[in-house]
């Protein structure tokens, strides 16, 4: 109420349409309409997903990460 937004708001997230990924989005879709949020959960395809993204053409992305290489190394690191 205090920044003018009394009433909530809306905003839009970008998913990829895995089941780990969805249920991390609507967990957080609960979380948000507590706070009077509400959340639009857009799934898509990790290719549409990611180049949105890379596009800066997105609200909120959520996604999960990789290397791009095979390094054993780096994926015990991580």
């Amino acid at each position: 109420a205090k920044a003018g937004l009394k009433d909530g708001f809306s905003v839009t997230m970008d998913t990829r349409s895995t089941a780990e990924i969805t249920g991390i989005a609507q967990a957080m879709q609960a979380t948000f309409a507590q706070a009077g949020i509400k959340l639009e959960i857009l799934p898509m395809d990790s290719k549409q997903a990611l180049t949105k993204y890379r596009a800066r053409q997105h609200d909120i992305y959520i996604g999960n990460w990789g290397s791009d290489y095979q390094d054993p190394n780096s994926n015990a690191d991580t």
